[in-house]
């Protein structure tokens, strides 16, 4: 597994998302949002499952998917915006699922139930999607024999 390699894959599958086409595309929860009114962001968040074979230590790595999408003053562009949300609930997982070995980057991957929520990051209102992601790594850590 190439840890840099499935960072790379899945960029390139949020940057190629087009329902909708996400303005920028982050490596890291951002801190602030000063422009674009749809942003994605995915960062490692932990380990999750730990399992032994007699040779190998099997590793499910978390990550989490996190797509922005900055409030509008209008009720057309609020209305607008949770189509969106769903649309992009759907094209996201698509994508990856596509993929799911992320270009022979991992074993497989898990992909958990959605999550839509409200944020504020510096004074802006979003709504977000949160998909929760695990990469697995069938072969993670050698056991001695």
């Amino acid at each position: 597994m190439s840890r840099s390699g499935a960072l790379s894959t899945i960029e390139t599958i949020l940057k190629a998302n087009s329902d909708p086409d996400f303005d920028i595309v982050l490596r890291h929860e951002p801190l602030s949002i000063a422009s674009g009114d749809r942003v994605a962001c995915f960062f490692f968040s932990g380990e999750s499952e730990k399992s032994m074979t007699l040779g190998n230590v099997m590793v499910t790595q978390d990550f989490m998917v996190r797509c922005y999408f900055r409030v509008q003053s209008s009720i057309q562009g609020r209305n607008a915006t949770e189509l969106e949300l769903w649309n992009a609930c759907r094209s996201v997982q698509t994508g990856l699922r596509a993929d799911s070995q992320l270009s022979g980057n991992c074993s497989d991957m898990t992909i958990g139930d959605a999550e839509i929520g409200w944020t504020d990051i510096g004074g802006n209102t979003f709504r977000t999607l949160s998909l929760p992601l695990g990469l697995v790594e069938l072969e993670a850590e050698a056991i001695a024999p």
